[in-house]
């Protein structure tokens, strides 16, 4: 790969990263941006090595990766808030997609490898695929009426509960989706709307997106039941609730039930 003169542009846009960095990081930072967005395909740090931006031996660059002088959670939230500008949509919407995705990968020196559910691996006759599996958000645009485009914004790795390390926390791909969503420094006054698959509507997912003031968009599963508010307790003649505890729940109604008995419901086409 020849050595590449960026633009002042490149310049003006890295600028807002520098105070996250130390210098010596930054130079780093640098690198691995500008030739990653000039690759086709896989981005691989060997690329970024060959590139000849920086002249240092091969360990620095992967030691720069795992240094704890810099925070991928921080970078991840300056990115968010220079995409947000042409992201903002009527009604002070801003929508975020999220889903998981395989990178597949063979070898005994990979860590975190596992076997995930890949719906693109229609070779296999369960659609499981070896590799590392993330949890991605990006920020929906929509440069033009009609076209949205997907600027990514962050990711966690899911590691299977077997292929944890000693000490390491278990995490479901439901909560690293919540994780990554209540992480978003999201500006007063702004609506932030997740649109995901029906594999995050769930309460796991959901419950704690919502408390942390954003909205899911979603797509439900055809067994989803719902149910009424839980009736009020009436007290006995004595003044005294009877004994027990409340019901936590009211009438039970399954999803494909209710939508066939209610006269309300439409059937709208939707644009994928």
């Amino acid at each position: 790969m020849q050595t590449m003169r960026p633009s002042p542009d490149w310049e003006v846009l890295l600028q807002p990263f520098q105070s996250l960095f130390t210098k010596p990081g930054f130079r780093y930072f640098r690198a691995f941006v500008l030739v990653f967005a000039h690759l086709d395909g896989r981005l691989w740090v060997t690329w970024v090595i060959l590139s000849g931006r920086l002249s240092r031996h091969y360990t620095n660059f992967y030691r720069f990766l795992v240094s704890p002088a810099w925070s991928p959670k921080e970078v991840a939230k300056q990115v968010f808030r220079l995409s947000l500008g042409v992201c903002v949509q009527p009604g002070h919407r801003v929508c975020v997609a999220l889903d998981d995705t395989v990178a597949k990968k063979s070898g005994k020196r990979f860590e975190s490898l596992g076997v995930h559910h890949d719906p693109m691996n229609k070779s296999h006759p369960k659609r499981l695929s070896q590799g590392h599996c993330f949890v991605c958000l990006a920020l929906l645009g929509q440069p033009v009426v009609g076209h949205f485009v997907a600027l990514f914004v962050s990711c966690a790795l899911y590691v299977q509960k077997a292929a944890c390390q000693k000490g390491q926390e278990f995490a479901t791909k439901l909560a690293l989706g919540a994780r990554l969503l209540t992480d978003l420094p999201v500006p007063p006054g702004l609506f932030l709307i997740a649109v995901c698959d029906g594999a995050y509507a769930k309460h796991a997912f959901v419950a704690p997106v919502v408390a942390g003031g954003r909205h899911v968009l979603s797509r439900l599963r055809s067994d989803t039941v719902f149910y009424d508010l839980p009736p009020a307790r009436k007290k006995r003649p004595n003044g005294k609730y009877p004994p027990g505890a409340p019901k936590k729940y009211g009438k039970k109604h399954k999803a494909t039930t209710w939508a066939a008995e209610l006269g309300t419901w439409k059937s709208v086409p939707l644009p994928l």
